[in-house]
């Protein structure tokens, strides 16, 4: 597995990249900045669930993800994230 970067692919949105930053710079030494450089969107309906998976495509570990789920109690797993993990519930 691994990401085909070659596919056209258009620019994360600044307000998003702006959030992911600020969400990002307490899990970051004093002076480093996140850039970031991807984002994924998922949409569950109703009824959806969500199966396991690992997010492990990353070449470099050392960045945080910045997660953002909307109503993410319906599945109950912000208990479940890892610590890279930066994870915010917008409701």
């Amino acid at each position: 597995r691994n990401y085909n970067v070659s596919l056209q692919h258009n620019k994360i949105p600044e307000a998003l990249c702006e959030l992911a930053k600020q969400l990002a710079k307490p899990a970051l030494p004093a002076g480093v900045e996140f850039q970031p450089e991807a984002a994924i969107v998922n949409y569950f309906a109703s009824g959806d669930t969500l199966g396991g998976h690992l997010d492990d495509m990353e070449a470099d570990w050392s960045k945080p993800i910045v997660s953002l789920r909307y109503c993410a109690d319906v599945f109950g797993l912000s208990c479940f994230l890892p610590s890279r993990y930066i994870h915010v519930n917008v409701k």
